[in-house]
């Protein structure tokens, strides 16, 4: 339930992952809108070559943890022989998702696409992006 309390619930989406590896956050709606968020960031979850829609097939999705969520991926390649875990922390001011066990076994494929509709800071899917290591875009 979005509102917290079990009071006037409303509904949301937080996360959709698709069969083509294509992973998206949806925002939450702020507490204070009755507004719908249609879209969200989208990221290509594992190895991926170039192209007009590059996909990385996940083969089998695990529940490894409720809450927080925390899912298992399991991809049919040889560029990416182990498990990936994605856990995933969204609320009405941020959608974070944290992804660990990349292998980035070959340098020709891509292991995260970002797609995001920015329009400025503070108005677009998603505006900020945060690695491991710190590096911050923008």
């Amino acid at each position: 339930c979005v509102d917290g309390a079990g009071v006037g619930c409303r509904w949301s989406t937080g996360f959709v992952l698709y069969p083509n590896g294509y992973a998206r956050l949806k925002p939450f709606f702020p507490a204070n809108k009755d507004s719908w968020v249609p879209f969200g960031t989208s990221v290509v979850i594992g190895p991926s070559q170039d192209s007009a829609f590059p996909v990385s097939r996940v083969e089998m999705v695990r529940l490894l943890q409720e809450s927080p969520p925390v899912l298992e991926l399991i991809y049919n390649t040889a560029a990416q022989l182990e498990p990936v875990q994605v856990a995933l922390d969204i609320s009405h001011q941020e959608g974070r998702m944290t992804v660990h066990g990349l292998t980035w076994a070959r340098s020709d494929l891509a292991y995260l696409r970002l797609s995001s509709m920015f329009v400025r800071q503070g108005n677009s899917d998603g505006d900020a992006v945060l690695t491991g290591d710190g590096m911050a875009w923008p």
